[in-house]
């Protein structure tokens, strides 16, 4: 969840004004790369034994999986709302 996210924040943060979805997804090929390796290697820790073992680690339950999916867009959306509220205190 923290890595999703961190992922989504990553987008929210390319301007102090617009809304992620106005900048475009994929317009920023290291971001998109940079993500891609975050997960990635979020993944590994649970998908790999002995990196799951030595961080005493497991898969998630089908329930965190909701949580997981729920943070980006809770993210973004939260960013919109405050960048909207500067942007008319202002």
């Amino acid at each position: 969840s923290v890595v999703a996210g961190q992922a989504a924040n990553a987008f929210a943060c390319r301007s102090t004004r617009r809304p992620a979805w106005e900048l475009g997804w994929f317009s920023n090929r290291f971001l998109l790369t940079a993500i891609a390796i975050g997960v990635g290697f979020a993944l590994s820790l649970f998908i790999f034994p002995a990196a799951a073992d030595l961080l005493d680690q497991q898969w998630p339950p089908a329930g965190a999986w909701i949580v997981v999916l729920a943070s980006p867009p809770a993210v973004i959306l939260v960013d919109a709302i405050w960048k909207r509220w500067v942007s008319r205190r202002h």
